[in-house]
């Protein structure tokens, strides 16, 4: 006879693994995981002598036909209407043209997890851009994150941080405008993008990226050409097409299931993997005030962090 009461049981019951609770966290985790490591790859890539503009190029076509047989195999389509198509222009240049460009020429000059914390600004300015234009309240709270964000730059540019190289000042300062590349891109698809299918748009701007970059990739001789059998550097660049392209599949999966207000969480995974996969395949070493200014960019983007608009 079994005694056994039904209270008894419940711990039981509770302590059972919840996949469908946890995933929304594991989505932001891997997105995070995945993304960070583009800038330690990037790194690895432009070292080795490839162009810029060439692994810009590889970047864009790449993901673009990765997402294009993600549409395929969910079956999505990629919205071909004259909208989606002028989305798509302003999404190609703030979103892969001009910011990845310009990530890969730091790429050389900047240590790979001083880029990723860079990163931690994108939801910074992207609320300070919506507040300027009216989209957004900015709150006390949000206010004093947007001055985090900002003294952790000049910890990053101070004598202590140690960059290498005597113009590594400037190319941090170069690495932001892909930040407000960024926010453009943000500020942009939340109010003129609402409502159409965002993966199949983000196929598409791909595409019409990689032919903005194409002419300037011809005029600078640029084109980087894969080898065969593939070396380590053809390995890398197709890491860095399928991580740009999961990653976002990833982010927008997390927004579809968790909403907006939970995946730009994976700000924070993005930072701090960044600097993980730095020391993994660099070793980089970094100073005090690198780490200061982590923390206090990690402080101010929680403080930034969006809240459910029902609520407000």
């Amino acid at each position: 006879m079994n005694n056994q009461s039904p209270a008894a049981s419940t711990p039981t019951t509770r302590s059972r693994f919840n996949f469908a609770a946890a995933l929304p966290y594991i989505l932001v985790l891997l997105c995070g995981l995945i993304w960070g490591m583009n800038f330690s790859l990037a790194r690895l890539v432009i070292e080795s002598g490839a162009h810029p503009v060439g692994i810009t190029f590889w970047q864009a076509f790449g993901g673009g036909l990765v997402l294009w047989a993600y549409c395929r195999m969910a079956g999505r389509e990629i919205p071909v209407s004259r909208a989606a198509f002028m989305h798509a222009t302003v999404i190609a240049l703030c979103g892969t043209a001009l910011p990845s460009t310009i990530y890969y020429y730091a790429a050389a000059h900047l240590p790979a997890g001083v880029l990723a914390i860079t990163v931690a600004l994108v939801p910074m300015a992207t609320y300070a851009l919506a507040w300027t234009l009216g989209l957004e309240k900015m709150g006390v709270w949000r206010l004093l994150g947007i001055v985090l964000g900002f003294l952790s730059v000049v910890l990053l540019m101070s004598p202590g941080a140690e960059l290498p190289g005597a113009g590594a000042g400037g190319w941090l300062l170069l690495a932001l405008v892909s930040v407000l590349c960024y926010a453009v891109e943000d500020v942009y698809v939340d109010a003129r993008a609402r409502g159409m299918d965002l993966i199949g748009l983000l196929a598409l701007s791909l595409f019409i990226a990689a032919l903005i970059v194409a002419p300037l990739m011809y005029t600078q001789n640029a084109f980087y050409a894969f080898a065969w059998p593939p070396n380590q550097i053809d390995l890398a660049v197709v890491a860095i097409i399928f991580v740009c392209s999961v990653a976002y599949v990833l982010f927008f999966i997390a927004i579809q299931i968790a909403g907006a207000v939970f995946a730009s969480l994976v700000g924070y995974t993005i930072t701090l993997a960044g600097v993980f996969w730095g020391i993994v395949f660099f070793a980089e070493r970094h100073t005090l005030w690198v780490w200061a200014a982590l923390a206090l960019m990690l402080l101010g983007l929680g403080l930034v962090t969006p809240r459910d608009r029902r609520r407000e």
